[in-house]
């Protein structure tokens, strides 16, 4: 295929049905753009999906348009992506996946990595997200960057290692603080207390990191090698194993960070 440089001219295929593959509809309806097919495994995943996009729903990919360029976004689990692609390999199709670790140079033609967390019950501003894009041919290069300006998005190209060193610094921020707040929710829940009264403080953390690096924010008796508060929360949390191994871990880290301050 002699890959078209306007995404216009293509054919739009989402495959998967999960939380990502859930807000790209929205997300391409932003740059004018629809997509045609929906492809999953799960028959109910894909209905559903396809109706919200208004599109044509397929869990077979040999019911794809022969005769059509098609722009397919592999929404899907890494461990699925080279299955997937192997399915949907043809000479009038580009593709490319959203995974921000996996590496597919010679299975699909680049990648899309929206760096934000997704949930179906929630919509984030599409025009804040950052896209960490990889184009594995040149044709890609210019089709990604059209998209994204096209969604009014922000994006930086990147090579495959660069991405997943930030696939996993966004893992600590993200999934490791919201696992804290659970962790902390479980506590104050035998206290008649909820994690909703911390969340002015989680705010307030996140506005000061847009002013101040994290060295400089941080606070907390680690910190001021409070020994005695440090012992006594230890203890508090001895029928908490789990958020008093946490405790003690970050504590200790955090002194040794400090010790020089």
């Amino acid at each position: 295929m002699d890959h078209t440089k306007d995404i216009r001219d293509l054919t739009i295929v989402l495959a998967g049905t999960g939380r990502l593959a859930w807000h790209w509809p929205d997300m391409l309806a932003l740059a004018g753009l629809r997509v045609a097919y929906v492809l999953g495994r799960s028959t109910d995943g894909v209905q559903e999906l396809a109706a919200k996009a208004g599109s044509f729903g397929i869990t077979d990919p040999a019911h794809l348009p022969q005769a059509e360029d098609l722009f397919v976004i592999l929404a899907v689990s890494d461990a699925a992506i080279q299955e997937v692609a192997g399915s949907l390999k043809g000479e009038r199709r580009m593709m490319i996946h959203c995974s921000g670790s996996a590496v597919s140079e010679g299975i699909t033609d680049g990648v899309c990595y929206p760096l934000q967390t997704f949930s179906r019950e929630r919509q984030p501003a599409y025009n804040n997200i950052p896209f960490f894009l990889t184009a594995y041919r040149p044709d890609t290069e210019a089709i990604l960057k059209q998209l994204v300006l096209m969604i009014n998005g922000k994006f930086r190209f990147i090579d495959d290692d660069t991405r997943s060193r930030l696939h996993l610094a966004a893992v600590v921020v993200n999934n490791f603080t919201n696992h804290l707040v659970q962790l902390a929710s479980e506590y104050l829940h035998g206290a008649g207390m909820s994690y909703q009264d911390l969340l002015p403080l989680l705010e307030e953390t996140v506005y000061k990191l847009e002013e101040m690096d994290p060295g400089s924010a941080q606070t907390g008796p680690a910190v001021r090698r409070d020994l005695e508060v440090i012992s006594k929360h230890l203890q508090m949390l001895q029928n908490h194993p789990a958020l008093q191994d946490v405790y003690e871990l970050m504590s200790r880290n955090l002194q040794e960070k400090y010790r020089h301050h």
